[in-house]
């Protein structure tokens, strides 16, 4: 007569341990987006686990890094906000926070400058609008986007006179 052996029973997965596991690889791979999916994951398990709250952060800061780089100044400031929700003592985050919209304004009012020398004035309007949107008093924007609407009207009212003289 055969014996019945009990199998001893399995250990239990930590799930969570091979998300945060992955995420920190991905992180030290520079898959900033990536790892943020797989933090998320444990984060939604443990809402306190405290290394992929601090990773989470770093992700996001390093994500923010990049588009700062590349130029991209209003993604990079929703991720130093968003870095910031997970640890909300990043100094380095308020800083580049202030550095991204300064950056982000000195582009495009200066964008919007060259415009106006360029008598290109809808691009210049543009400029100065997204400008106006971040920082309603930032430099002359109120007064230049006032005066390029005055002259595009005035351009407008000639284009239309002529046009009947035209026809």
């Amino acid at each position: 007569r055969l014996e019945r052996v009990e199998e001893p029973a399995e250990e239990p997965v930590d799930v969570a341990a091979m998300y945060r596991d992955h995420g920190i690889g991905l992180f030290n791979k520079g898959e900033y987006q990536e790892a943020i999916v797989e933090f998320r994951k444990v984060v939604n398990v443990y809402s306190d686990d405290a290394i992929a709250i601090d990773y989470l952060s770093k992700s996001h800061f390093q994500l923010a890094m990049v588009s700062f780089a590349k130029r991209d100044y209003l993604s990079a400031r929703r991720g130093f906000e968003e870095s910031l929700r997970y640890k909300s003592d990043c100094k380095k985050c308020h800083e580049y926070i202030e550095k991204s919209e300064a950056e982000y304004k000195e582009l495009h009012y200066a964008k919007g400058l060259s415009y106006f020398r360029d008598e290109r004035l809808a691009e210049a309007l543009n400029e100065w609008e997204l400008v106006q949107a971040v920082d309603p008093d930032y430099e002359n924007v109120e007064e230049n986007i006032n005066k390029v609407k005055k002259l595009l009207k005035t351009l407008e009212g000639i284009q239309k006179s002529q046009e009947k003289l035209v026809h």
